[in-house]
C-alpha cells in the first residue's frame, strides 16, 4: 500500500520554459528553485504537500549510456546507471 506521495517528476530539456507554462500559464507556485546541479523548480501549492519537479536532464548528452527508467516493485522510477569504474548505480 502506498503511504507517501512526493510529487512527479518531469524531464526536460527546457526547464524554464515548462516552469513558465506550469508557474504562469496554470497558476501553480513555485515552491523552490534549483537542484544542486540541476537547473530547475518544485512547484506546488504547499511545502508540505506533493510537488511537481521540473529538472533538465543532461545525462545522455553528458555520454551517460541509460536504459529507459522502470517502475519499481515499490511504485517508484528507477534510473539504473554504471559509472566509469563499473559501480552500478539506481537513481530514484
Amino acid at each position: 500500500m502506498i503511504k507517501e506521495f512526493s510529487g512527479i517528476n518531469i524531464s526536460t530539456k527546457d526547464p524554464e520554459m515548462l516552469v513558465k507554462f506550469y508557474n504562469e500559464k496554470l497558476g501553480i507556485p513555485i515552491v523552490k528553485e534549483g537542484f544542486g546541479n540541476y537547473d530547475g523548480a518544485e512547484l506546488g501549492f504547499d511545502k508540505d504537500a506533493p510537488v511537481i519537479y521540473i529538472w533538465d536532464e543532461e545525462l545522455k548528452l553528458n555520454g551517460v549510456e541509460l536504459n529507459p527508467p522502470i517502475t519499481a516493485e515499490w511504485g517508484g522510477k528507477e534510473l539504473k546507471v554504471v559509472d566509469p569504474e563499473g559501480n552500478k548505480l539506481t537513481l530514484l
